[in-house]
């Protein structure tokens, strides 16, 4: 079985606890290079894949096409199952595709013998394996094509200087050691979002107009902002429903055109009617359009209350909108009402 994928583009309306999930399973994943018999799907350019179908076990890399696996390395094998620096054992031919090693001179003590050299003793095509490595003289090379020693490498390497390009990096960085690749910087900066940032960055071209005292930003699209108050007021309250003295199950309330598209809380305005000395009294509840938790407001048996009820809304784009019901508390007969009106919003 394959490794999960998260569903890609993330969107940037999603909830982390949302993603937590997917997060998990593609994180393990990666730090273990999708390690099983399966290869991962989708997969992509680059990608890296621990085959453990096939014995030995190798490490196999997605080709820049898309097209096909390149194994790299045996996984469980000291060098990827590649002769080491020193020592080693050659298990098989070395094939050069016609192509001969030239320019050697005639071998002699310690230096790399030529083919014809070679005789019985071993063989380049593989016939006769090799039982060691070469030895060079104590002497650095002084022409391009010449074998340099593993002294004069390290001694080179270590010593400093000055590139004169740029380096490029094979594969991304998978330890905090090393060095990131532009390639990883950019996808991170393009990939970051906060928590309850629902919509996408926007850059500062896009923002229209200025600001003025009180204003806040506040996204229009994916591409544009612009600055408006955090929060209105009705200064003459719209009446959204009424209540009269019974029971009132689950029912929707839709605030579209009434508060601002960018809202996250209604503030109500509750008035209650109720006739002394008569103890009989109403509870509103309120909760948003998605989440079944509820908020209870009552006026406590004060015959006549005026007070706020706080409701959240869901995240933008999500509609403005939320459900309310009543329930009836103490003894009576009296026709207990509640008017709801719409007051602000945040």
């Amino acid at each position: 079985m394959a490794w999960p994928f998260p569903t890609f583009p993330i969107q940037g309306s999603r909830l982390v606890s949302e993603f937590r999930g997917d997060f998990n399973e593609l994180y393990t994943a990666l730090i273990s290079s999708f390690t099983g018999p399966d290869a991962p799907n989708p997969a992509f350019a680059g990608m890296m894949w621990v085959d453990t179908s096939v014995s030995p076990r190798v490490l196999k890399q997605r080709n820049s096409l898309n097209t096909g696996w390149i194994i790299r390395a045996r996984v469980d094998s000291d060098y990827g199952g590649t002769l080491p620096l020193v020592g080693g054992t050659m298990e098989g031919g070395i094939n050069m595709q016609g192509y001969p090693i030239s320019n050697l001179p005639l071998g002699a003590g310690n230096s790399p013998a030529r083919y014809a050299d070679l005789g019985s003793y071993s063989r380049i095509d593989g016939s006769v394996p090799f039982i060691g490595i070469p030895s060079l003289p104590d002497q650095d090379p002084s022409l391009p094509n010449q074998i340099a020693r593993k002294d004069y490498v390290d001694r080179t390497s270590k010593s400093g200087g000055t590139f004169t390009g740029q380096i490029s990096l094979p594969v991304a960085a998978s330890t905090t050691s090393q060095a990131m690749r532009k390639q990883e910087f950019d996808e991170g900066l393009n990939l970051h979002n906060h928590a309850e940032a629902y919509r996408t960055k926007v850059p500062a071209a896009g923002i229209v107009g200025s600001s003025t005292i009180g204003q806040a930003l506040q996204t229009v699209s994916a591409a544009t902002a612009q600055w408006a108050a955090p929060c209105g007021i009705n200064n003459s309250p719209v009446q959204l429903f009424s209540i009269t003295g019974a029971v009132v199950a689950d029912t929707l309330v839709d605030l579209t055109g009434r508060v601002a598209t960018y809202s996250r809380m209604a503030i109500l305005l509750v008035n209650v009617t109720q006739v002394a000395p008569d103890s009989r009294y109403l509870r509103l509840y309120v909760r948003s359009a998605s989440n079944g938790a509820q908020t209870m407001y009552c006026n406590g048996g004060v015959y006549a209350a005026r007070f706020l009820a706080l409701v959240p809304l869901d995240p933008p784009p999500a509609a403005r909108q939320f459900y309310y019901s009543a329930d009836v508390q103490g003894a009576g007969s009296s026709a207990c009402s509640m008017t709801v009106y719409i007051l602000a919003w945040l």
